[in-house]
């Protein structure tokens, strides 16, 4: 069982939304905690920023597939070290100054203090996708003799602070070469629209206090209100107008309204002595119906037989 119980990697927050940008400082602590005294070749945190590319192309039923990485920046910071190693550092390692411990760890918790500010430079935010990503990561390694190294990481989120700021778009065409397009885009504070020319406000990620309107009521609205007493519960008259009024219902104990005829009499009134009776004159059962005899059909005078031919 190693002796190295816990290995721990911490840092304070610059904002509500744990992010960080250029020029901000991480301030951090790694806690190392063993059960047993132990020696430890070396100790040390880094910090880097880095990007990679990974994608396949199909040409002629074969596969060809394509990696990149580039780094950004990395910074390292020893809190105990091999002497045999010191110096031999890979190109562009930033180490930064800071106390060097013994490397015989006794039994308990030890906490080891770092501090890194971001440098300058256009970098692009954190980005992960299917086909690349880009990361800002912390990370802690202890190193044994004859152990294997152990790690721990943490990922810091990057917004970068732009000034110029412009988006590529490639448009891949086929046996072409691959057109570029560059235009300007401008950034503008949520809520607010501003002129190029025009200065705009420092950023507030929960919006401008200083705004017309900010943390104003909202308009009154009006209230549903129960129609009269025996109707169904409802909107106020009025509150949403149609194009044809929707009938009132009226109390049980209200008067009924006057009939139709009398609000509205008819303009072609009938005559009182006009008789509507038919003119048909009565049956009468003592004439008896007329009735048609049947007429023989017309005889048919039959067919002449021509006399025989005799040769």
């Amino acid at each position: 069982m190693s002796p190295i119980k816990q290995l721990s990697l911490l840092y304070e927050a610059v904002n509500n939304s744990d992010t960080f940008s250029n020029d901000d400082v991480i301030n951090g602590q790694v806690v190392v905690e063993v059960t047993k005294e132990v020696t430890i070749q070396s100790l040390y945190v880094k910090f880097k920023g880095e990007s990679q590319v990974c994608w396949s192309e199909r040409r002629n039923d074969r596969t060809y597939s394509y990696t990149a990485h580039d780094r950004y920046f990395k910074f390292k910071q020893y809190f105990i070290q091999d002497p045999s190693k010191k110096g031999s550092e890979d190109p562009g390692v930033i180490l930064s100054s800071g106390e060097i411990y013994s490397n015989v760890v006794k039994p308990g918790n030890h906490i080891y203090p770092f501090r890194f500010q971001l440098p300058q430079g256009n970098f692009p935010p954190s980005f992960a996708g299917v086909y690349g990503s880009v990361k800002y990561i912390l990370e802690v390694t202890v190193d044994r003799s004859w152990k294997m190294d152990r790690t721990e990481k943490k990922e810091i989120i990057f917004v970068p602070r732009f000034n110029i700021l412009h988006l590529m778009v490639y448009l891949d065409v086929p046996y072409a070469s691959d057109p570029e397009i560059k235009f300007p885009v401008t950034i503008l504070s949520s809520g607010n629209i501003y002129s190029p020319g025009q200065n705009q406000p420092p950023f507030q990620p929960h919006g401008n206090p200083n705004a017309p309107g900010w943390n104003q009521p909202p308009p009154p609205q009006p209230e549903f209100r129960p129609g009269p007493s025996g109707t169904d519960f409802g909107p106020s008259p009025g509150f949403y107008p149609g194009a044809y009024p929707s009938p009132v219902c009226t109390n049980s104990g209200d008067p009924a309204p006057p009939p139709y005829a009398a609000l509205y009499p008819n303009p072609n009134p009938a005559v009182p002595d006009l008789n509507f009776t038919p003119s048909a004159p009565p049956f009468n059962p003592q004439f008896a119906p007329m009735v048609y005899p049947n007429l023989p059909a017309p005889q048919q005078n039959p067919v002449p037989n021509f006399p025989e031919k005799h040769e």
